[in-house]
């Protein structure tokens, strides 16, 4: 495909605008699809546009650093409890998980970066939430931070969907349960999942192709809300991946297709200056 330069050359030539013919860019197959990626498709294309066709970075938020660290500290937790639960130690408990989230926090701070007392406890009582109110003793760990490629055909291209999930835990009898940790602001809706979540339905793919030769797994999908210190649960069986691929579909041809348009909801100011 033809850069955006030669694009807007193109379309100066051609009697288009220059934003025109900017818009009128296809990405190029096949795809290579996080969720995020198909959530931003999804919530508003122009600012999907914005991110992976001009590729414009992100602002990093307060928000999405913590919620990056809270990540880090329960990855490396759950590997050490894993480890001693297997080999038969004592495992380790609340005051350990605190002590390991106050080493993670002082050593992520950048170099003069001054130390802000109420994010570390904000910190702290996601992670005591968490251990008091979520926290499986009996879990039995599988996976933590599974990477996973799903090969997804469509048309005549092979796309890869890309998933990294949190945690998976098996349940017994063939059954597991899918963890994914949330530490941000709109968690609310996280307490009821919908049968087309697309996050937890591109999971429940991954746990399919990984554990059982791409047939269905049986179990739950979960969202642990950490700020609320509960659970968002789904029965695996009870997604609706029929309507979920269909949802994914329309984003690949939309995006194949150039259809760039703006959300009337978008409030987000890069985009809104396409329109101008």
């Amino acid at each position: 495909s033809r850069g955006g330069g030669e694009a807007v050359a193109a379309g100066r030539a051609g009697g288009a605008s220059p934003l025109a013919a900017l818009l009128a860019r296809p990405m190029e197959p096949p795809l290579t699809l996080s969720y995020t990626m198909l959530d931003t498709y999804r919530r508003c294309p122009r600012c999907a546009f914005v991110r992976y066709v001009l590729k414009l970075p992100d602002r990093a938020s307060d928000e999405t650093s913590l919620g990056t660290l809270v990540h880090q500290i329960l990855e490396r937790f759950y590997a050490q409890w894993r480890a001693a639960d297997s080999e038969g130690r004592p495992r380790p408990g609340r005051d350990e998980l605190i002590a390991l989230g106050r080493r993670m926090w002082t050593g992520a701070l950048k170099r003069h970066q001054v130390a802000r007392p109420e994010e570390r406890d904000q910190l702290e009582a996601q992670l005591r939430g968490l251990f008091d109110r979520l926290h499986d003793p009996e879990a039995h760990i599988l996976e933590l931070e599974r990477a996973v490629r799903i090969q997804y055909p469509r048309g005549p291209h092979r796309h890869t969907l890309l998933c990294k999930i949190d945690r998976v835990d098996d349940l017994g009898d063939g059954r597991l349960r899918l963890v994914d940790y949330k530490s941000g602001q709109g968690w609310k809706r996280l307490l009821n999942p919908e049968r087309k979540d697309l996050q937890l339905g591109l999971y429940a793919m991954a746990l399919a192709q990984t554990f059982n030769d791409g047939r269905p797994v049986g179990g739950s999908a979960e969202y642990w809300v950490l700020q609320a210190g509960q659970r968002g649960v789904i029965a695996l069986e009870d997604l609706d991946l029929e309507a979920i691929q269909e949802g994914i579909n329309e984003s690949i041809d939309g995006m194949l297709g150039a259809r760039w348009e703006r959300s009337a909801k978008c409030q987000d100011e890069v985009c809104a200056l396409l329109d101008r």
